[in-house]
């Protein structure tokens, strides 16, 4: 178990991660005007003349869930909190192999890499979310927001599902992509803070 001063700073990392990476996703589309932003997700805008910009953001995305994987670690006596850390760490390894060398995320190859690369940083980054803030629902110092975690992990779950199952193919998935970040953003937020007050209360307890 990590102790409380590295709990708050990668709660901190995390939010500061987050904000880093809304700014950098904002920057790109005052850059990129051509580009829809109800059409085209993030992606896209690594074909651009400021590709470096969207890998940067792509590597604030990353570090966000490995952050959250410590963050997490005074929590971890649930077993759900425990999958969901590995899970995390696993979907952080991806999202920042996928920035540094984006050829070999591309679902199109088929690749055994690029499979197993899109699972740990899509469905395996959600399932994380959503056993993290199911896992949290007993665990003491977790259970006022716990209710609000699970609806914003299944709020985002349906979101990926509807952009990559609907929006994407109807030309909107860039809008289901944008809708989906705030909802994650607002996931680490509440999960971060959280984190960060029960460390606190843990440090300040005699004993």
């Amino acid at each position: 178990m990590a102790g409380s001063g590295t709990v708050n700073r990668m709660a901190i990392v995390a939010i500061v991660a987050a904000v880093v990476h809304a700014a950098l996703f904002i920057g790109l589309h005052v850059l990129e005007p051509g580009i829809s932003p109800f059409a085209s997700i993030i992606s896209d805008y690594s074909q651009t003349p400021h590709a470096g910009w969207a890998m940067a953001a792509f590597v604030a995305f990353g570090i966000i869930w490995g952050a959250m994987a410590v963050a997490f670690s005074d929590a971890a006596e649930s077993n759900s909190v425990q999958v969901g850390r590995v899970l995390f760490a696993l979907a952080t390894v991806a999202i920042l192999v996928a920035a540094i060398f984006p050829a070999t995320a591309d679902p199109r190859t088929g690749s055994l890499v690029a499979r197993i690369q899109n699972l740990m940083a899509r469905p395996g980054l959600f399932l994380a979310v959503l056993l993290v803030s199911l896992g949290v629902r007993r665990v003491p110092g977790w259970e006022v927001v716990a209710g609000r975690l699970v609806g914003l992990a299944m709020a985002a779950i349906v979101l990926l599902v509807a952009t990559i199952g609907l929006l994407l193919e109807a030309g909107f998935g860039g809008l289901g992509q944008r809708i989906l970040f705030l909802v994650l953003y607002a996931w680490v937020w509440t999960a971060a803070r959280n984190a960060i007050d029960v460390s606190n209360r843990s440090k300040a307890m005699p004993g």
